[in-house]
């Protein structure tokens, strides 16, 4: 049974899916974080944005502002990379109900400047349920070091009888935190 993948790219852009034995996806969300509107990507993909995405917490448009990239990279599509939120001092959780099982977990991330914000002090944790997924993570550099314009990142995590998945991400230590 696979499969929860969670497009996050620095930031949030969110797919998941459970293969079930007819092969039929029961969660399926694609979330383009920094949007208020519906878009697709080239490869026909529907995106939602997260203004009212029902999993958000009720108080988001507090704790985060929406930008666009400063920049495009040939080898990054515009959707769902090019708009991220941008939290500062704050942690955000998303709750994702999911059937208890394993789920597969993918981050997208592109680090570019949104609102004017340097790149190099955005560092962040990001915690699924009871696991620390990534610590004082800083995808500016992460990328800086390999010669990549983006990374991702992939993870297997246990959805246990709690039946919800609660993705949270936190600046590291009081910083700023994009996400697409």
């Amino acid at each position: 049974m696979l499969t929860l993948i969670l497009f996050l790219s620095s930031f949030l852009h969110l797919l998941t899916t459970t293969i079930t034995a007819n092969n039929a996806p029961p969660d399926y969300y694609l979330l383009n974080c920094g949007t208020d509107y519906n878009t697709t990507s080239m490869d026909g993909r529907s995106w939602e944005g997260n203004t009212g995405f029902k999993f958000a917490p009720a108080n988001t448009e507090s704790v985060f502002i929406s930008s666009k990239a400063s920049d495009q990279t040939n080898s990054v599509p515009e959707v769902p990379y090019m708009t991220a939120l941008i939290f500062q001092n704050s942690t955000f959780t998303y709750s994702f109900p999911l059937a208890p099982g394993p789920k597969f977990l993918r981050l997208y991330f592109y680090p570019a400047t949104y609102s004017a914000l340097e790149k190099s002090t955005s560092f962040f944790n990001v915690t699924a349920n009871d696991y620390t997924l990534l610590e004082n993570f800083n995808p500016f550099f992460t990328v800086s070091s390999l010669k990549q314009d983006s990374i991702i990142k992939e993870f297997v995590l246990q959805v246990s009888d709690r039946r919800s998945l609660n993705l949270t991400f936190s600046p590291s230590p009081a910083e700023l935190i994009c996400l697409h």
